[in-house]
């Protein structure tokens, strides 16, 4: 498992050692994000913007799409992840 952000490297190395992440976040420029259609126009207090859409894609193995979330809130990201991948048997 990995995780990719659009942040600077050093942050996600603060964020990962923060929460005892138990595997390795990437920074992107984009190029990732673009190809899964993660990365364009968004609008924030009025102002439009190009920037990194927050969407988790969960991978397996074989490299198929397992699960897609779009738009997801952090808040409670993880409990849904988690529920879906033991709903599957994966963890």
């Amino acid at each position: 498992m990995i995780g990719i952000s659009d942040d600077p490297v050093a942050d996600l190395d603060m964020f990962a050692g923060e929460y005892d992440l138990p595997f390795p976040l990437l920074s992107d420029d984009g190029t990732v994000a673009s190809a899964y259609d993660s990365y364009g126009e968004k609008n924030m207090f009025g102002n439009s913007f190009d920037g990194v859409f927050r969407n988790t894609y969960v991978i397996d193995p074989t490299g198929t799409v397992a699960f897609m979330y779009e738009g997801v809130s952090p808040t409670d990201h993880v409990e849904s992840i988690i529920a879906d991948l033991g709903a599957a048997g994966i963890v």
